[in-house]
């Protein structure tokens, strides 16, 4: 049986699940952590992600960091696979047929965006949104979601 064999899970409800892998390499620090306002990252994303969601599961490789949250924690099934990896290792540990994954640094989340997105996989096996530019001079051209079929 496959890791992601829905067989054994139960439907009608979403496992949401936050990816919090990185290496921050860039950053120098823990993206997650950082402070935006009264909140660091991970807390706005996880108070957007939260009313949308039946289960929240938290994967990242250094538990030690995220454990104030209370979150169920799980560390990578594939080491070394990247966002890929996280994904995977949330879909194998997902309680629920449904699930949503977030990056932990996207603070911005907009939660009436992610019940759409729940709302049409009906129709789909995977669904998810991206934005695009026109051209930026023509007022017309105006930035839009599209919604990507997988």
């Amino acid at each position: 049986m496959s890791m992601l064999s829905n067989a054994h899970k139960k439907s009608g409800h979403v496992t949401g699940v936050i990816l919090a892998g990185g290496t921050s390499r860039r950053m120098g620090k823990n993206k997650a952590l950082i402070q935006l306002g009264e909140d660091p990252l991970i807390g706005h994303v996880i108070r957007r992600i939260r009313p949308v969601t039946d289960e929240l599961l938290l994967i990242t490789n250094t538990p030690d960091e995220y454990a104030h949250l209370g979150l169920p924690m799980h560390g990578d099934v594939v080491s070394d696979a990247g966002a890929l990896g996280g994904i995977y290792t949330g879909l194998a540990s997902a309680c629920y047929d449904t699930v949503l994954c977030v990056a932990c640094d996207s603070p911005f989340l907009v939660p009436k965006l992610l019940i759409y997105l729940v709302s049409v996989l009906d129709n789909y096996d995977a669904v998810m949104p991206y934005t695009y530019r026109g051209n930026p001079t023509d007022p017309n051209n105006s930035d839009q979601i599209t919604l990507q079929t997988l």
